[in-house]
């Protein structure tokens, strides 16, 4: 028999972005990231074997809000660029989980957050300038075709009450670091989270995937 939990969770989290490194010097960005916390919610199904060592799997959505504004200067034609940004994203998260303590109620988690960009919205302009010639956008509610998925490397700490019924409540707490851009265009972004989830799960118990029954033969 094996055990596992599937559940829900919502969350609120805290973001802070900044710009990446630009080792030439020729790249000007500033985010804001406003004070207000962003929501998320996710589904997820949990490894829950007696064992130290079990897995995670988990869809986590969460809605990404800041202003960038950044510009460029070189050689080439110079861009500017103001964006007041909604940014969708689902993270993909696998990854090991490892009992702290002999009950299962004190977990911890760390791997990667694979980020996939699935809607959004940008309002604001862009100027891309030539010498005289000036080329101007403006973005209305726009679909955010600069904007991309990022990878993140996060940790988590999770504490969970489960009782007889089945049922369950967790307590997740997590932190995550940004290894890849949200934006498509140099210098793009860097940054962190601080998060924490509410999670309602339920525990079952049934054959693994991998165990084979096999009947008794009438010979």
């Amino acid at each position: 028999m094996s055990q596992y939990d599937i559940g829900l969770g919502i969350g609120a989290y805290s973001q802070r972005l900044r710009g990446a490194r630009d080792k030439h010097n020729l790249y000007r960005v500033e985010y804001d990231d406003f004070d207000a916390p962003g929501l998320s919610a996710s589904v997820f199904y949990r490894g829950a074997s007696p064992k130290q060592l079990n897995f995670c799997a988990e869809l986590f959505f969460l809605r990404r809000t800041f202003y960038v504004s950044q510009a460029y200067q070189g050689l080439a034609p110079g861009v500017k660029e103001s964006l007041h940004v909604d940014l969708d994203l689902i993270y993909l998260i696998i990854v090991p989980e490892v009992r702290l303590d002999d009950f299962g109620k004190v977990i911890a988690r760390f791997g990667p957050m694979i980020g996939f960009k699935v809607g959004g919205r940008v309002s604001g302009s862009r100027s891309a300038f030539n010498g005289t010639y000036v080329e101007e956008t403006t973005y209305a509610n726009s679909e955010p075709a600069m904007l991309q998925g990022d990878l993140r490397f996060m940790f988590g700490l999770s504490l969970r009450n489960f009782n007889a019924k089945a049922f369950g409540v967790s307590l997740d707490g997590y932190v995550n670091t940004a290894l890849s851009s949200l934006l498509k265009d140099k210098p793009g972004s860097r940054g962190a989270d601080v998060g924490i989830t509410v999670g309602f799960y339920r525990r079952i118990q049934r054959k693994g995937l991998f165990v084979k029954a096999i009947a008794p033969s009438d010979e």
